[in-house]
């Protein structure tokens, strides 16, 4: 058992995500007012809030699918273009659940190929199997940064315990122990 859901953030940054949820329906089940939460992060929390309210305290939180797209129309608005912003945003993401959330799957193993939503193909963290208009960087199968990103992530800190993490307006700062016992830090500001 487990409880999951996903949530998908087109081109907001992870530190405030803005993700919508009812507060208030009419008669009809229609939601006539909004409440946000700022991460995903605060909506891990809010959910583990709501199963420990009717006693299940021990079922798992799975985030069963969320992931950041490198559409183009990204490439003007983030330094180093969309797929940099792909990456930063995901890992971000993935970091402000760590001690929240007991899995993670991000959408999509590959950039699909037979979509008509720009922003679904890319959603991929590796390029699709064809070299062409879906396919950036020419080669088949090819790494996006936010491949790297992650596997890098996972090369450091693996089964890492999360021991501080500390929020100073647009900096953030959070402190791991690795497996090996080593102190790793993952900072970085908002933009």
């Amino acid at each position: 058992d487990g409880w999951s859901y996903h949530v998908y953030n087109p081109g907001k940054q992870p530190e405030n995500s803005r993700i919508p949820y009812a507060i208030e329906r009419n008669e009809e089940n229609q939601v006539t007012k909004y409440g946000y939460f700022t991460t995903m992060g605060d909506l891990a929390d809010k959910v583990q809030e709501k199963l420990n309210q009717y006693g299940y305290n021990d079922i798992p939180l799975v985030v069963s699918e969320t992931g950041h797209s490198s559409v183009a129309k990204y490439d003007e608005t983030y330094p180093g273009g969309a797929e940099m912003m792909q990456a930063n945003y995901e890992l971000r993401d993935f970091v402000m659940m760590y001690d929240k959330t007991d899995y993670v799957s991000f959408y999509n193993a590959v950039s699909k190929q037979n979509n008509d939503s720009e922003y679904e193909r890319k959603l991929g963290i590796l390029n699709s199997y064809k070299s062409d208009s879906y396919n950036d960087s020419g080669v088949k199968y090819s790494a996006k940064p936010v491949f790297l990103a992650m596997s890098s992530f996972n090369a450091l800190l693996a089964n890492a315990e999360l021991l501080n993490k500390k929020i100073d307006g647009n900096n953030y700062d959070f402190e791991f122990k690795n497996q090996e016992g080593q102190t790793v830090y993952m900072l970085w500001a908002k933009e």
